[in-house]
């Protein structure tokens, strides 16, 4: 990840426009829609954040592929 404004900070690989920042603070991280940066930012608690990440890390979120 990449660039900070206010500490929220967003993946080098963004196109700058559309994507999600993200804050890390105690025990908890915010994500925005960098587009929309007023708004509430949602949090999530730490532990549930670090598990989100291992989801994505495993594949967890993809869907199987039919084989023919």
């Amino acid at each position: 990840m990449g660039g900070t404004s206010g500490g929220w900070r967003k993946s080098t690989f963004s196109d700058q426009s559309d994507c999600v920042e993200v804050k890390f603070s105690t025990g908890q991280v915010m994500v925005r829609n960098s587009r929309r940066p007023e708004a509430v930012p949602l949090a999530f608690p730490l532990d549930r954040w670090n598990d989100f990440i291992s989801g994505i890390a495993s594949g967890e979120f993809f869907p199987t592929r039919s084989r023919k």
